[in-house]
């Protein structure tokens, strides 16, 4: 760890040795070259999708007689499965977040704009504990919810008989949740009433297939069939990406659909 957060370290890594690096301390790539020999590491793994080449460079340049090689998803797969510690956790997570928008929903009237609804969300999750956002908070209006990652602006408002688009999350002892939610201000039309029909009826044909052995392809697949059938094919118009992702000390974890 950085010199500069040894203490914070120690205290979120409770069973881990921490060594410093930063100024008066050996480079961190120095350090990891260090211990390798120190223990007689002869192969040395690494997260392919975290490691800069940069980071990558330097630690491969300190090592000698070493293999250092990608450990592709190693970490992620033990991560998958929770314990039930890390599931209450995020359980919490999720608490803190629906709290956190029902505290909102009133605000949400015509004239507010985009940013100021994500700001005021985002206070209610830092008031019902939340210790920070899982990710930039995305809230859009009318012909942007099209957009699933809308950057909120400032001179968007609410209007009425618009959709709107809410995807944010909460963190609870470092795990995260991820909520979307989608409302209409004032009465739904008959078009919005029924685009949401059928996406509900593929949520709900999804959800009923995450079973244990049933691989992710399996929801995803029943959620696309039924968006399909209604005339929303896969791409532009339709499904866009895969139904879900499973979450914990990032907002992005195995097991993805």
């Amino acid at each position: 760890a950085d010199s500069r957060y040894t203490g914070q370290a120690a205290d979120m890594c409770a069973t881990a040795e921490v060594v410093p690096h930063r100024d008066s301390f050996p480079s961190y790539f120095e350090g990891i070259a260090a211990l390798c020999k120190e223990h007689g590491v002869r192969r040395l793994g690494f997260e392919s999708a975290s490691l800069t080449y940069d980071q990558y460079s330097k630690v491969n340049g300190a090592l000698r007689n070493i293999d250092f090689i990608a450990a592709e998803s190693m970490g992620e797969s033990v991560r998958m499965v929770k314990s039930a510690e890390e599931i209450s956790k995020i359980e919490r997570a999720c608490d803190l977040a629906d709290r956190a928008l029902e505290r909102l929903l009133p605000s949400l009237v015509p004239g507010i704009s985009e940013l100021d609804a994500a700001r005021e969300l985002e206070y209610w999750m830092a008031k019902e504990g939340s210790e920070n956002i899982s990710f930039p908070t995305i809230i859009a209006f009318g012909a942007r919810t099209s957009l699933p990652h809308a950057i909120p602006q400032r001179d968007v408002f609410l209007k009425k008989g618009n959709l709107i688009l809410i995807d944010y999350g909460a963190c609870f002892g470092g795990y995260h949740s991820d909520t979307t939610r989608t409302f209409v201000c004032g009465a739904a039309t008959a078009e919005q009433r029924e685009r949401y029909a059928v996406v509900l009826e593929a949520h709900k044909r999804g959800a009923a297939l995450l079973l244990a052995g049933n691989k992710g392809s399996v929801p995803h697949d029943a959620a696309l069939s039924v968006m399909e059938v209604a005339g929303y094919p896969k791409g532009k118009g339709g499904f866009m990406h895969g139904l879900g992702h499973g979450v914990g000390l990032e907002i992005n974890e195995l097991p993805f659909m």
